[in-house]
């Protein structure tokens, strides 16, 4: 019987099922590389349509530019404020390419409002609670104690948004409050 000794080389950086993973791991490359594939959409979107109207523009930005954006976002989710503000400046353009409805001297938060949209930041919370919920439920097939770990607290922290968990725990009728962490 053969036997065959393999060495594993080392590298600074590989993909995989297209995220990026860095030696650090880091986002840093993975924001980078979701940033420029959705502003090269916009480019495109902008040097074909003459005019967006509403409407137009959030069936162009939900179908192609966004889902650029949140491309397996669970998997390496942005912490540092300049990749979410990286996130946020594709989206924060986008919705200056609205036309006909005054966008454009508009703050970004009351454009967001104007087209019924959220930040990108508050989209990835919402859907971390969401998930939380299924896992403290039982809705997902998924053991709490292998994602969550408890403590003894009354909010989280999130970026600079403060959510309150003893609302969130009530509705799924939890008894204590928590922080979520992962243990991915």
């Amino acid at each position: 019987m053969e036997h065959y000794i393999y060495t594993l080389a080392e590298v600074e950086e590989e993909k995989d099922l297209g995220v990026i993973l860095t030696k650090d791991l880091k986002a840093g490359r993975q924001r980078r590389e979701a940033a420029q594939k959705a502003m090269n959409v916009l480019r495109t979107i902008n040097r074909h349509f003459t005019r967006l109207d509403k409407t137009t523009f959030l069936i162009l930005y939900k179908s192609y530019v966004r889902p650029l954006l949140e491309f397996s976002i669970q998997a390496w989710s942005p912490s540092l404020r300049k990749d979410i503000n990286c996130l946020e400046q594709v989206q924060r353009r986008a919705t200056k390419l609205v036309v006909g409805l005054g966008l454009k001297r508009l703050e970004y938060a009351d454009r967001l409002h104007e087209l019924g949209l959220t930040t990108l930041e508050k989209r990835r919370l919402r859907g971390d609670l969401t998930e939380t919920f299924k896992i403290v439920t039982g809705r997902d097939k998924v053991k709490m104690e292998d994602f969550l770990n408890a403590v003894q607290v009354s909010t989280i922290v999130t970026g600079r948004d403060k959510v309150k968990m003893e609302d969130f725990l009530n509705a799924v009728q939890v008894s204590t409050t928590f922080v979520v962490t992962s243990s991915r």
